[in-house]
């Protein structure tokens, strides 16, 4: 069994203020044989000393990422620092930091489990610095090699700059720009899984196949350079084909029995191909979508109630949503925490920013499919 409780602060000015009231509210739960921490928090709580300070001082390790907005069931704020504590006497918790991703971004992962010969862990939580030049894919891919059927759910880091840099991911009070962090779950636990991105009825058209990719680069659709395509759509006319392509999402069918994925595009490249968010396979089909704040609501209640109604009652629900679907919902940016919220009742979650969406389609036939997702939210109740 696990035990969940969140704390958080909003003490920007003083680290020992703001670990004195973490560990006050610490101090109201009581701590099992095995502890560990998720953090979530504005990149401002790196650069003022509030993270080192209150993670090294803890008395379990931490795993996490910045985020744009970061909410405990008791406390929304874009300008928060949040740990979502987890402890038990049964499970037990394990954390693991890859070495620099920038060279490969799978060696690295096979790397850590080259000479680990130990159990294979109930799931796996996977958290990321926010690199542009890497396949959020390839970390899904490499992991689900060392750790088969295992499945995985976690979050990119997502920061409110122009140019994401200060997208770190977080490990035990310490900072990184180019590692992932994984978080290890042993023992008899049952995660539940649920995502939402685009309503069906929101789709244009008739899918697409993906004639031309290198990664995640788009390069011909149909037979036709990918430019084309858009302009078919008459994408071409909103304020120009970039910004098409960096403000619609869609689907993608790997056509393999398993349920299609949402992407984003990135930008256009100099030769006229499309820079995606994810690894974009010959073969694969793709339907373009558009998408709205109703649809945002919409998509995030009919998710949230899954989770509300499995059925075992959860103990603690974590959730990661894709910044593109707060910047849908503008200035009702925390809708989807007030979702949760209604939705929840008295469960424990934290539910955060995310720059690239890591979550496991669990199929009929027990396998566990590991895939990364944009403008999507997901949540995993244990």
């Amino acid at each position: 069994m696990i035990r969940a409780t969140t704390v958080y602060t909003k003490l920007l000015d003083g680290p020992d203020a703001a670990l004195k009231e973490i560990k006050e509210q610490l101090a109201t739960f009581d701590l099992m044989k095995n502890s560990v921490g998720i953090v979530s928090c504005h990149y401002e709580f790196i650069l003022s000393g509030v993270h080192q300070a209150v993670c090294s001082a803890l008395p379990f390790s931490t795993v996490g990422v910045i985020s744009n907005f970061s909410c405990t069931e008791d406390s929304p704020d874009s300008l928060q620092f949040s740990i979502l504590v987890m402890t038990s006497d049964d499970a037990r918790f394990e954390t693991l930091l890859t070495e620099p991703l920038l060279e490969d971004p799978k060696q690295p992962i096979r790397d850590l489990y080259a000479h680990r010969d130990s159990e294979a862990p109930a799931m796996a939580f996977l958290y990321g610095a926010f690199l542009p030049q890497n396949v959020g894919d390839d970390y899904t891919d490499a992991l689900t090699e060392v750790l088969p059927n295992v499945p995985v759910f976690g979050s990119l880091a997502v920061d409110d700059t122009a140019d994401f840099g200060y997208s770190f991911m977080l490990y035990d009070g310490q900072y990184y720009r180019d590692r992932l962090a994984i978080l290890h779950i042993y023992g008899d636990i049952r995660p539940s899984f649920a995502l939402a991105s685009i309503s069906e009825d929101r789709l244009l058209g008739r899918e697409a196949l993906i004639t031309r990719s290198e990664g995640h680069v788009l390069k011909e659709i149909n037979g036709r350079p990918v430019t084309e395509f858009f302009t078919k759509l008459g994408l071409d006319k909103m304020s120009g084909i970039t910004y098409a392509l960096i403000s619609l999402p869609f689907m993608v069918n790997y056509n393999d029995g398993t349920p299609p994925v949402s992407k984003v595009f990135v930008s256009l490249t100099e030769e006229g191909y499309a820079r995606c968010a994810g690894a974009m396979p010959e073969g694969a089909t793709l339907s373009v979508g558009v998408f709205d704040r109703n649809d945002v609501i919409a998509t995030t209640t009919k998710a949230v109630d899954t989770i509300a109604n499995v059925a075992e009652k959860p103990s603690v629900v974590i959730a990661h949503s894709c910044v593109s679907r707060s910047m849908t919902l503008g200035t009702d940016m925390l809708r989807e925490y007030e979702i949760m919220k209604d939705l929840l009742d008295d469960i424990p979650f934290l539910v955060t920013g995310s720059g690239g969406e890591y979550c496991s389609i669990l199929l009929e036939d027990g396998r566990a499919i590991n895939r990364f997702h944009n403008n999507t939210i997901i949540l995993c109740a244990l």
